[in-house]
């Protein structure tokens, strides 16, 4: 509200328009999931340079539960692996224990390759 004193008349003035302010550069990052139950989000970024030029890149994180999938399969391989070393060790140092406590050298050739421990797993 503006309140004028008789006699006097609102003008308008154009010369004090304040001055459109350019930014340098300006960057933005926007975090978005596309559906609510994804795990990771997908990231877009945007670049402005003088207020002129633009450029975004949108980062989508679509195969992120692939890679998980990947990831957990390694882990469950390498687990089978170490406990399949660590079964076939352990009944060889059975066998050499027992040939020990037994009073009879351990034999150089074995009559199988597969330890009897291990044929279970078979």
């Amino acid at each position: 509200m503006l309140v004028l004193m008789q006699g006097t008349r609102y003008q308008l003035s154009l010369a004090r328009k304040p001055a459109k302010k350019i930014d340098v550069a300006r960057v933005t990052f926007d975090l978005y999931k596309v559906n609510p139950q994804d795990f990771i989000c997908c990231l877009n970024v945007k670049a402005t340079l003088y207020g002129t030029y633009s450029l975004s890149y949108d980062l989508r994180c679509y195969g992120a539960r692939r890679v998980m999938k990947e990831a957990l399969r390694w882990a469950l391989l390498s687990m089978q692996a170490t406990g399949h070393m660590l079964l076939g060790t352990s009944c060889y140092l059975q066998q050499l224990l027992d040939a020990r406590e037994g009073g009879q050298p351990p034999k150089s050739k074995a009559p199988s390759l597969i330890p009897t421990c291990l044929k279970i797993l078979q």
